[in-house]
């Protein structure tokens, strides 16, 4: 593995500073909750719970490559 090229850092530099700009955090502990409950009655990781319910609260979808995941979810409301 070489080294990156100046031109090359700069570019990904940007690239992330615009990814971070674009970017919004929010906290689990409101999640918290909701995504217990979710994990428990839908035998899922407290991890993707908290997606989920993040999707739930911004009512939009989730999307995700997880067939096994997917396939559990797939009679959810």
């Amino acid at each position: 593995m070489g080294r990156i090229e100046k031109e090359e850092v700069k570019k990904r530099t940007e690239l992330l500073r615009a990814l971070i700009r674009a970017s919004k955090a929010y906290s689990s502990d409101e999640l918290l909750s909701p995504s217990m409950k979710l994990a428990v009655n839908r035998g899922i990781t407290i991890y993707d719970a908290l997606f989920l319910s993040l999707a739930i609260q911004l009512d939009t979808n989730l999307v995700m490559t997880d067939r096994r995941l997917h396939e559990g979810l797939s009679t959810f409301p």
